[in-house]
């Protein structure tokens, strides 16, 4: 699946998970499949995930992000990075984080997330 990688940047391996223009079923196929990558790895992993504003965070996606987070956490390195928020997006994913006790980090680019996983402060 294209939109669930490893990809090698440098000498650090990411899991990119890719929800661009993808539906709520979508959305939960990649979310599911990249458990599973992650729980076959069983490795500390950086992850990165990019949305654009034709994804919805509907109550079903949310409620199965939060069943898959639970699972992969203790292998998530540092934050997750997100990508291409929406406001709206935004509003929805800090009350998933506050709530939740969740690590996860907006960023403005590709680049800007790779640095601080690679670099910055944990």
């Amino acid at each position: 699946m294209d939109h669930v990688r490893f990809e090698k940047i440098q000498d650090t391996s990411f899991l990119i998970l890719d929800y661009s223009r993808a539906s709520e079923d979508l959305m939960i196929d990649r979310l599911e499949y990249a458990r599973e990558l992650l729980l076959e790895r069983n490795i500390i992993t950086p992850i990165i995930i990019i949305v654009n504003d034709k994804n919805y965070f509907t109550p079903k996606f949310m409620r199965k992000s939060e069943l898959v987070y639970a699972k992969i956490k203790h292998l998530i390195k540092k934050d997750i990075g997100i990508l291409g928020l929406s406001s709206t997006q935004r509003q929805i994913l800090k009350s998933f984080v506050i709530l939740g006790n969740r690590k996860l980090r907006e960023f403005h680019s590709k680049d800007e997330a790779i640095k601080f996983h690679r670099f910055g402060a944990s």
